[in-house]
């Protein structure tokens, strides 16, 4: 019947369900019409190309298309009748579509790739939830008698949102080896035995190979719906990741610190004690190291992104690495001021300053990274977000007050005069003493009076405080959706690490058996040659005057980049084939992780707003289940009228055959 469906094409070449849904007449829950097993062969994955066409033109009718079996589904009926969205998802997704599109993943060539998943994020994040779903199942067992799927593990908390293990592996299967007395160590890793201190656990593997890659962690950083973010096999995967590539953020937080600790002891002491010039070209070549280590980064991770990246994706990238690359253009740019004497020789410093305040909020930042932290200062940095039309009114207001200031003293308008009125609608505090105001002229003084109490009734007493309440409502909605939001910004920090510098080298990774036990000497020389060697530079730079002074700055930022090359090359090792595994409580329910579901009204409306849409909403889905009920009801009184009719029918013409016959 596949040939079949071939041939019912116009003469464009389009088939049926190419029109169905472009056109966006046809029912979106009789799409199934066009899909079922009796037209597509379940298994050549002509339904996955199917599903994805729906998708990417009509995300919401995908939904719908994967819930609506033909012909002899029990939601079909209710499905014509109008259900709202959350409801629809709320069903579960047919089992003969999760059969075609695991089945679409195993063909040769596949049809589902993490490359059209990632499209679904982009253009479906709804259909890719679903296909999420499909593709999240249970292992096979090599020998379920002899090594069954555990029921009971021990997981760790680990500060995450649920008691959740992984492994990404090349692993397909939960493998079973009768000549080995212990089973493989990833399953021990995985769900950790425990009689005494276990919980119940669900053990099941994304049947998705290679879903680790930089375009997948780019669009899970880059998209606006969080719905994606609330499957378990999502959290995995980022928590794996993040396991991953945490020694990379560590090396760069730890050079942020000790670059942000030089700043600090040019302000404090660096006047007060002589120090010797080799621990002042030390200093100043860890300053200057981080300039150049974060303006070398950007530039390189620039070319790259272009190179693998689509322009969406790229510009939301440059967006997020774009502060990183001004504090290091501002930190090589004091470098190149103080490459003399190696620290500031002026009282005073301007890019010192920028350097401070900037060095000082990119770490506060760059912790966001970790859970005890980011639970706590994520809520506040995208709370300020959405207030931005409170911030033009205070902006409005401000100018309002200085130009009416302003007038009264026009020969007077300078920063001075400014910064006095800023001063005195933040904080009430007035800039004229009362002899100043007994030398004005009586009109001018009322005027100034009048203006001073009006700018603190206005600003202090009325707009502070709505901006105040504005703020605490726009806090607890993040705090509601910090689960979601914490992991999006893991997602963001690694997904740069994807275009760092690669470095081929081996024998340095500990996933490797054979050289475990070689491979914390092997770091420890590195490191230890990267020290000794850093030390000789200093003393040829500040003793025998043999190498320029750059040479201090580039040598670390090359060794901080080497290091994390390897760091890298070792935790990525087989990821382009490896299947990702998850072990986790089985009462985890993941609707628990999303706020309210309708996510641009919850960015603008308050609780109660959410709670009157909520009922207003269940109402009219109320109504609609009356409505269907009644039409039901009436159906059933009109077959129960014509069935007495019948009867009424029938029971006359008994009595009439009775009186007619002779006796």
């Amino acid at each position: 019947m596949n040939s079949l469906n071939d041939l019912c094409t116009n003469k464009d070449g389009k088939d049926a369900l190419q029109l169905a849904v472009e056109k966006g007449q046809f029912p979106a829950f009789r799409l199934n019409l066009f899909t079922n097993a009796q037209l597509l062969d379940v298994e050549s994955g002509d339904r996955a190309e199917a599903f994805l066409q729906v998708a990417r033109n009509c995300p919401d009718a995908a939904t719908a298309l994967l819930r609506s079996e033909y012909p002899d589904s029990k939601h079909a009926r209710n499905f014509a009748d109008g259900f709202d969205e959350v409801e629809v998802r709320s069903i579960k997704i047919s089992n003969s579509w999760t059969y075609s599109i695991q089945s679409a993943v195993n063909r040769e060539p596949p049809v589902i790739t993490v490359k059209k998943l990632c499209e679904l994020i982009e253009v479906a994040p709804q259909s890719a939830v679903d296909l999420l779903d499909m593709l999240t199942a249970k292992p096979k067992e090599g020998n379920k008698f002899h090594r069954p799927l555990p029921v009971r593990a021990n997981i760790p908390v680990d500060q995450e949102a649920c008691r959740l293990s992984c492994v990404y592996i090349t692993e397909k299967e939960w493998t079973w080896n009768a000549s080995e007395t212990k089973p493989p160590a990833w399953q021990d890793q995985l769900a950790p035995p425990d009689p005494k201190k276990s919980q119940e656990v669900t053990v099941r593997v994304l049947l998705l190979p290679g879903v680790l890659n930089c375009e997948m962690v780019h669009c899970l950083a880059a998209t606006k719906d969080q719905r994606i973010f609330t499957k378990l096999v999502i959290h995995a995967l980022l928590k794996h990741l993040w396991q991953a590539f945490r020694p990379m953020f560590l090396i760069d937080l730890g050079h942020q610190i000790l670059a942000n600790a030089v700043i600090c002891y040019w302000i404090w002491g660096s006047g007060q004690v002589q120090a010797p010039k080799i621990l002042r070209c030390a200093l100043w070549g860890l300053l200057a190291s981080e300039g150049v280590s974060e303006c070398f980064t950007f530039v390189w991770t620039l070319v790259r992104g272009y190179k693998r990246l689509s322009t969406h994706l790229l510009f939301r990238w440059i967006k997020r690495a774009l502060p990183r690359a001004v504090v290091g253009t501002f930190a090589l740019s004091l470098a190149v001021e103080t490459a003399v004497e190696f620290q500031p020789i002026d009282n005073g410093s301007v890019l010192l300053s920028i350097n401070s305040l900037l060095h000082w909020l990119l770490i506060l930042t760059e912790i966001r990274a970790f859970r005890a932290t980011g639970r706590r200062i994520l809520p506040i940095m995208k709370s300020v977000t959405p207030i931005a039309g409170m911030l033009l009114i205070m902006c409005s207001i401000t100018l309002a007050f200085l130009h009416a200031f302003w007038a009264m003293d026009r020969a007077d308008i300078n920063e001075i005069s400014m910064f006095n009125i800023v001063v005195l609608l933040f904080t009430g505090e007035q800039f004229l003493s009362g002899d100043d105001l007994r030398l004005m002229p009586e009109r001018e003084k009322i005027a100034i009076i009048l203006l001073s109490i009006g700018g603190v009734f206005i600003f202090l007493t009325c707009t502070i405080n709505v901006f105040i309440a504005v703020l605490c409502e726009c806090y607890d909605q993040e705090q509601e959706r910090m689960v979601c939001t914490f992991l999006k910004e893991r997602a963001r920090i690694c997904s740069g690490y994807f275009l760092r510098p690669k470095m081929q080298a081996t024998g340095f990774s500990f996933l490797s058996q054979e050289i475990r036990k070689l491979t914390w000497w092997r770091w420890i020389v590195l490191l230890l040659a990267v020290v000794v060697f850093y030390a000789v530079t200093l003393y040829l730079i500040s003793e025998a005057d043999i190498v320029t002074a750059w040479f201090g700055a580039v040598y670390p930022s090359l060794s901080v980049l080497c290091i994390q090359s390897i760091s890298r090359d070792c935790a990525t090792i087989n990821w382009k084939k490896s299947y990702l595994w998850l072990c986790h409580e089985k009462s985890i329910d993941e609707e628990t992780f999303l706020a309210p579901e309708q996510r641009d009204d919850e960015d603008h409306s308050g609780r109660l707003t959410q709670v009157k849409k909520f009922i207003r909403e269940r109402m009219k889905s109320c109504m609609q289940k009356v409505q269907y009920l009644q039409i039901s009801v009436n159906g059933v009184r009109k077959d129960m009228d014509g069935q007495k009719e019948l009867l009424h029918r029938i029971s006359t013409q008994v009595g009439a055959a009775f009186f007619r016959t002779p006796r």
